[in-house]
């Protein structure tokens, strides 16, 4: 005859799986910084975007610093101040007279 009682099996198992987050905490870590690189990519993007449509407009003058030897002298008088400053290339410097 057939036995009808239940019977429970139980099975421990281990496993080590300090490697595997080692790991996943590793590119995790890495992820991050490219969301970050691409937020700053954005950043300057855009900030390069804002520069195009600023210097096309009437009464903005645009200046070019070369990037290999070039500085530029910059004058600002006042009246009752004045200051001086060298700006190092390479530069893009823009003059707003509106």
């Amino acid at each position: 005859m057939a036995d009808n009682q239940s019977r429970e099996l139980s099975i421990a198992v281990k496993v080590d799986v300090s490697e595997a987050l080692t790991g996943l905490k590793a590119i995790q870590r890495e992820a991050k910084k490219a969301t970050q690189a691409l937020r700053e990519l954005e950043a300057a993007h855009s900030t390069k975007s804002l520069h195009e449509a600023l210097v096309q407009r009437e009464g903005v003058e645009e200046y070019f610093v070369n990037a290999h030897g070039g500085s530029a002298k910059i004058s600002i008088d006042n009246g009752a101040e004045g200051s001086n400053f060298t700006v190092e290339g390479p530069a893009r410097i823009v003059v707003n007279r509106d």
